[in-house]
């Protein structure tokens, strides 16, 4: 049997087997029409139809001989003469104009604009009998917790006779709407208590927020306690992860910001000062310095594509150094501008009480001072207010600026970091994904109503968070001191005869502060661009030498079109050497007249800034983890998983960074200062050693590369006893104001207990 045979033979059986047709093809053809006359019934809703007679449309000869073929095919068809006479009309769709349907999505709009605001309005008129009830229930089932509490209570609300009752049974339940009722009261029930409590705006921050930093305490009665010193310490940062899609609602009611937002009118008022003084000081081009160019939110380089489909572009927040949060910004199709952080420090020293001092840590707090200063913006508030860096922003600084607005390194700051809104970005990330579909209210909402739940847990744990914070205080003072007390046991080079001091240690910290303050910015900048022209003057060189090689090693290959190419390459180098020369010396006070000894340092000191990168970078990925160990709190095996992937890819990089600054180092060292060649801070080191290097260690002073020949600049023991002197002040400024956060704490818990009474 062929294949064909067989394929026709199963073909047959299969169609065999089939089960016999409940409907004949006439029957099929007929209900197939009737169902598209009833879709062309019902359709658009937007489409009119005008019904014509299909013989105006089809010539009489031609419909009667299709009337009359089709009626003697179909048998069924005889007696279905209502039906043939209505497939006799053919309905013509006369689409709406563009005017009259915009004018119809309005008209809807309006519409449903109306029942929301209708909605509003009962809410709130339902709201003023309803929360004098909440309160009753609320004392009499002690906070529905006692037996029966879910019992009738309507005869201690209703006054009514059982004649004037109207019973209605409720079978949906609007979920949702029940949800924003009880944080309704739960917000009515909060003001309350705030304002009949709260003698001023300060006492409900504290209420609010945080007790240990916006109490007021009560007077010291001894002499062993310090006086408070008014200090409270602010972080400030923005996030663009709070986004929210412009289509994802209608906006029929009006924005209503929470009590932890500051308004949409305070911010642009602080926008329109800005622009009022810059343009009476002809300041309207923002002359921006180093540190705003490398910081990449403070450089606003966003624009209306950046946001495109976004509304509300992200949060601007603020919270206190317990990550209490104070107050939002809703930033609006815009970035991270200056008038956000204006408009938080405005009310804030509008609700603050005179004498207390601001401390501002922010990613760029070294130009938002000078912002201010220059535009005369907070003049009557600025002598009130420090500005800082966040210590793990700080390093992305330069080492000048690190000097005068790294909060370790001045004094006055104790150990606050100014990142507790990265802690708190991470406690709202929950809300990203859903909150970029939600309402304009609902994300501001849902937002506030996490904030105040987390400032409530804040304020159950703050003694766990004083004590946890005092033992991380005593153990960085403990392990500051060991280090010291080897250095204070060894001899002094520098003074014969003699140990190190803490004194010693001392002078030199400001002589190397009075040393790199003296340098011009100019200076720096110029001396950054000749040690690039270095390093593209070593990039040349290895492209010869690879043309080379290649020349020798392809035999095949055009040789003129090689030497052209090593002639031109050449040429690039007699032109980078011309300019060396132009450009000077910038790597020290002194002239160098080695030009081996210039290069090499240029080349030197491009390696170290590649290498400072490299360790910015891999100390940012293991940052939460030591903030988990920090704070006893688990990071989890999934985040864990993902900085150990970063380290990965970063590592070959890495090591090629570390390799080419360890080379370079050792032919500098061994051509122009053999003495230092075998000091163990120049001992080569591998990329698990190189991880290990925190970013304030001694090994990232420029030393021998400054030219300096004071002790700080070519003694490690002197740098490691700066840092270790700089440790023990801090760790003795936080335990002071850890103190006097405590008394502001059980002071103003005492305060609120005799103002309930």
């Amino acid at each position: 049997m062929t294949a064909r045979k067989q394929k026709s033979s199963l073909h047959q059986f299969h169609k065999g087997s089939r089960m016999p047709r409940i409907e004949t093809r006439s029957q099929k053809d007929y209900r197939n029409k009737m169902r598209k006359h009833t879709a062309a019934e019902v359709s658009d809703i937007t489409t009119t139809s005008v019904p014509v007679p299909l013989t105006e449309l089809i010539p009489e000869d031609d419909y009667l001989h299709n009337t009359d073929q089709e009626t003697s095919h179909h048998d069924h068809q005889e007696t279905s003469h209502h039906d043939q006479d209505q497939d006799a009309w053919y309905d013509i769709p006369d689409e709406m104009r563009p005017e009259d349907a915009e004018s119809l999505r309005q008209i809807r709009s309006h519409h449903q604009a109306l029942i929301q605001q209708q909605k509003l309005r009962n809410w709130s008129d339902l709201m003023i009998s309803m929360f004098p009830a909440y309160l009753h229930l609320k004392k009499k089932t002690q906070n529905w917790s006692q037996i029966g509490c879910l019992e009738d209570f309507s005869k201690d609300l209703c006054k009514c006779t059982p004649g004037q009752r109207n019973w209605r049974e409720v079978d949906l339940i609007d979920l949702m709407g029940s949800v924003d009722a009880y944080r309704h009261l739960k917000r009515l029930e909060q003001d309350l208590i705030q304002t009949t409590t709260a003698c001023s705006s300060q006492d409900i921050l504290a209420q609010r927020s945080c007790p240990a930093c916006f109490g007021v305490s009560l007077p010291v009665d001894h002499e062993s306690q310090p006086s408070d010193t008014s200090q409270v310490f602010l972080c400030l940062d923005g996030n663009f992860q709070h986004r929210h899609h412009e289509k994802a609602s209608k906006n029929h009611l009006p924005l209503h910001t929470p009590h932890l937002f500051v308004t949409p009118e305070e911010i642009q008022a602080s926008n329109d000062q800005i622009l009022t003084h810059e343009k009476a000081q002809k300041k309207t081009e923002k002359a921006k310095d180093r540190c705003t160019e490398q910081h990449k939110a403070a450089d606003d380089r966003r624009n209306a594509s950046t946001w495109k489909g976004c509304d509300d572009t992200g949060l601007f927040g603020c919270c206190c150094r317990h990550d209490s949060v104070i107050y939002f910004c809703n930033i609006h199709k815009s970035g991270e501008g200056r008038g956000l952080p204006m408009s938080i420090l405005k009310r804030l020293l509008g609700e603050l009480n005179p004498n207390i001092q601001l401390g501002v840590l922010y990613d760029i707090g070294c130009t938002l001072g000078k912002f201010f200063e220059s535009r005369n913006l907070l003049t009557k508030h600025l002598p009130r207010m420090k500005f800082a860096t966040a210590v793990f922003h700080s390093y992305v600084h330069d080492w000048a600026c690190q000097l005068k607005f790294n909060p370790r390194y001045n004094k006055g700051w104790g150990l606050t970091d100014g990142e507790g809104l990265e802690r708190l970005w991470s406690y709202l990330s929950p809300l990203v994904g859903p909150q970029r579909y939600a309402t304009r209210n609902r994300r501001l909402g849902g937002i506030n109503h996490r904030s105040v739940f987390h400032n409530m847990l804040g304020m159950e744990k703050l003694l766990l968070t004083l004590k946890r914070k005092t033992l991380h205080a005593i153990t960085h003072q403990k392990d500051a001191r060991t280090n010291l007390d080897k250095l204070l046991s060894q001899p002094n080079p520098h003074q014969r005869g003699t140990c190190f001091t803490e004194d010693f240690f001392w002078a030199q910290w400001e002589a190397q502060r009075a040393f790199h303050a003296n340098l011009n910015e100019e200076e720096v900048a110029h001396k950054e661009e000749l040690a690039q022209f270095f390093e593209r003057g070593e990039t040349i060189k290895t492209l010869v030498e690879m043309l080379v090689s290649g020349l020798k090693s392809h035999s095949q290959s055009d040789p003129t079109q090689m030497m052209n190419q090593l002639s031109e390459i050449q040429m690039l180098q007699a032109k980078q050497d011309e300019e060396t020369k132009k450009l000077g010396s910038h790597f020290g006070t002194a002239n160098i007249e080695d030009e081996d000894q210039q290069k090499r340092l240029g080349l030197l000191y491009s390696a170290k800034l590649a290498l400072y990168k490299a360790a910015v970078q891999i100390q940012g990925e293991l940052q939460p983890l030591r903030d988990s160990k920090g704070r006893g709190e688990r990071l989890g095996t999934v985040l864990k998983e993902k900085i150990f992937d970063a380290l990965d890819r970063r590592k070959k990089s890495v090591i090629s960074v570390l390799n080419t600054f360890q080379t370079r180092r050792t032919d500098y060292l061994r051509n122009h200062c053999p003495e230092q060649l075998d000091l163990p801070e120049n001992a080569p080191i591998d990329y698990h050693q190189f991880k290990k290097i925190p970013l304030d260690d001694p090994f990232w002073n420029n030393g021998y590369m400054c030219l300096s020949k004071d002790p700080w600049a070519i003694n490690p023991n002197v740098r490691s006893g700066i840092h270790a002197v700089l440790a023990l002040e801090r760790s003795k400024e936080e335990l002071v104001q850890l103190t006097i956060e405590l008394r502001r704490t059980v002071s103003c818990g005492i305060s609120h207990r005799d103002q309930v009474h």
